[in-house]
């Protein structure tokens, strides 16, 4: 929530979203997938695990990759990722290729970079920076 609300008041849509009652999740995951410039993977020790669930992230990071899209990994661990020692994550290191990597910190410089990937993006470059 810390990226969204500060992402959606420059213009920029935040998926998945606020998901009121009676949206079906799974469905908003994908749409929001097929829709975006740029997927941001906030990358957490079990990111990448496949619980089997449709909206795993195990699930939407091969969809992202499928449909092409920029990605940008942001590491949630601190320090260097050993992608040996997390669960499921072997095939996220596989697709990283080429992917856009920070570190992240809380502030304004992260929203700033987000964004600005975002708008790179959504304007025909690879985003990065």
């Amino acid at each position: 929530e810390y990226m969204r609300h500060r992402l959606e008041p420059r213009g920029i849509t935040v998926y998945p979203s606020e998901c009121p009652d009676g949206i079906d999740r799974t469905r908003d995951i994908a749409e929001g997938i097929e829709r975006c410039n740029v997927f941001v993977i906030f990358g957490t020790p079990n990111y990448g695990e496949d619980t089997g669930n449709p909206m795993c992230s195990y699930e939407e990071f091969n969809f992202a990759k499928a449909e092409g899209k920029t990605i940008a990994w942001i590491n949630m661990n601190g320090g260097k990722m050993d992608f040996s020692k997390l669960p499921g994550q072997s095939v996220i290191k596989m697709g990283l290729q080429g992917t856009i990597y920070k570190m992240w910190e809380q502030n304004d410089e992260m929203v700033e970079w987000v964004a600005n990937m975002a708008i790179e993006a959504f304007n025909g470059g690879s985003g990065g920076g």
